[in-house]
Parts: structure tokens; C-alpha cells; sequence
């Protein structure tokens, strides 16, 4: 069975390239470049789905992905983040 799943990067303090797949619980990676956790996140995903349909448990259906810009500012810091202005889009795998 083929199944598509929306992958999110971030980057951490310290300057890794973290992969998340929200569908999938606990489906997550860090590597040093995007290409690297994109190879590793494809991985854990095989794994993942590998291990549910093994234990007979069902695999969550993405049903979409939206992508919002927020502007907030963090209590007591005075530092401000953003989201989704000119940040790259989920990756399909």
C-alpha cells in the first residue's frame, strides 16, 4: 500500500535540521543537513508503518496539511517568532 504523509523541518538553537511526520506519533529525526533528515525521516516512516501493520494497528489518514503565518512574543523575553512567512513548505514523501 502506498501512503503520502507531509513532513515538517525545523531548524533547533543549536542548528540541526529536526523532520517531524505529525500523522505518525512519535515519527521524528534530527541530521545536520535538510537532505539528511529527509533520508532519515523516510526511514522512520518505513519503520513506523512497518511496525503498526506487523502489531495489526491501524495507520492514521492524513487528511491535509494547512500552513498559517503566527506572530507572537514570547512573556518576560520581549522576543518575537514567526511562522510560515517565507519558510519552506511541508515536504510530500
Amino acid at each position: 500500500m502506498k501512503y503520502e504523509f507531509t513532513v515538517i523541518l525545523e531548524r533547533d538553537e543549536a542548528g540541526n535540521v529536526i523532520a517531524i511526520c505529525p500523522a505518525l506519533q512519535g515519527c521524528h529525526t534530527a541530521a545536520d543537513t535538510e537532505e539528511e533528515a529527509l533520508d532519515l525521516i523516510q526511514d522512520a516512516i518505513r519503520l513506523h508503518l512497518e511496525a503498526r501493520t506487523g502489531a495489526r494497528r491501524p495507520i492514521n489518514e492524513e487528511i491535509g496539511a494547512k500552513e498559517s503565518a503566527l506572530r507572537c512574543e514570547a512573556h518576560g523575553s520581549g522576543a518575537q517568532s514567526k511562522s510560515g512567512a517565507g519558510d519552506t513548505p511541508p515536504a510530500r514523501l
